[in-house]
């Protein structure tokens, strides 16, 4: 049981890295109409026709980047991979799902090898191991160190990956400024992540993001995960 502490509270896989938010007025170019002829000039009714339909797009763009963001922040804190690939651009969704089956806390031999949990038992093993693992059940800490005595990779996947969902929270604290250029934007802003007994990180930053079928996905470069 020799790597725990520091260890346990590695930082989560996200779809967008270090996860820098988000938000303020989306700006869009201004179209400017003008007519082949050189009259009638554009009537007023023209230009607000145009300036209203600019701001409802900004304004649709607006909201669809900031429910993006507050959708993979909560998927972050519940540690919701298909959720965080499905939010990120195709470029980087199968990048996002090697480092996450690569984490090394999915690994059965993370805490240590069947005969070191052995020699603790299970009731000792599951209290040493709830003191990093907190706010984590007893029930789904168990569950990881029955796991692990009984040599089952794919029981200890599911146990920790409940044991990660119970100890961890994502929340998004703020949007600063999204700006919109066609069909990519940046969105700057911040989250708070808790993970286990750490104490909490406010995470912030930049984020990029682009539109893809329709709809807006992150597409923050590689140094968006730890």
């Amino acid at each position: 049981m020799d790597r725990s502490g520091s260890h346990t509270h590695r930082r989560c896989v996200i779809a967008c890295g270090a996860l820098a938010l988000i938000f303020s007025v989306a700006s869009l170019p201004g179209c400017t109409r003008q007519n082949a002829a050189p009259h009638p000039a554009p009537t007023s009714t023209s230009k607000d026709g145009v300036s209203a339909t600019n701001a409802n797009n900004a304004f649709v763009d607006e909201q669809q980047l900031r429910e993006l963001y507050s959708e993979l922040v909560s998927a972050i804190g519940r540690f919701d991979i298909a959720e965080q690939v499905r939010l990120t651009c195709n470029k980087y969704q199968a990048d996002l799902q090697r480092r996450a089956d690569a984490d090394p806390m999915m690994q059965i031999d993370f805490f240590g090898s069947p005969d070191q949990v052995r020699r603790l038992g299970l009731e000792a093993a599951t209290d040493k191991l709830q003191t990093v693992l907190l706010p984590a059940s007893r029930e789904a800490v168990q569950a990881v160190v029955q796991s692990i005595l009984d040599g089952n990779a794919a029981a200890y996947k599911l146990a920790i990956h409940r044991v990660e969902q119970e100890g961890s929270t994502a929340i998004l604290d703020r949007i600063d400024n999204i700006a919109v250029t066609g069909d990519t934007a940046t969105v700057r802003g911040a989250y708070t992540l808790k993970l286990f007994t750490r104490p909490p990180e406010v995470v912030d930053g930049t984020n990029q993001a682009i539109r893809e079928q329709g709809q807006w996905r992150d597409c923050t470069p590689s140094r968006r995960q730890q």
